[in-house]
């Protein structure tokens, strides 16, 4: 598996939901969903998004997060940059 391929894995697994994958694997989108208004879901994603990409030792940076509602769907995108300088775009679909 790719850094990319790991990280759009990463993205689309919820953190402690899989007993295969690792506590440190995943991200946390329940509790974003849970938040009550778009700004707070947003910053959450951002947060919980950010602290799972970092748990890759090639990861440098997680930026450019974007987010478009679609009635009850939110998309979440942003750019990982590994460590090499290399770039992968992400995104998602999360219902609210």
């Amino acid at each position: 598996m790719t850094w990319a391929q790991w990280a759009n894995v990463t993205l689309r697994t919820e953190r402690y939901a899989r007993y295969a994958y690792s506590p440190n694997f995943g991200v946390e989108i329940e509790p974003a969903r849970q938040a009550g208004d778009d700004g707070r879901m947003e910053s959450i994603v951002r947060r919980t998004v950010t602290e799972a990409f970092m748990q890759h030792p090639w990861t440098d940076s997680v930026r450019a997060f974007t987010f478009e509602r679609e009635g009850q769907i939110l998309r979440v995108s942003c750019v990982a940059v590994n460590r090499r300088g290399g770039t992968a775009y992400i995104a998602t679909d999360l219902s609210a």
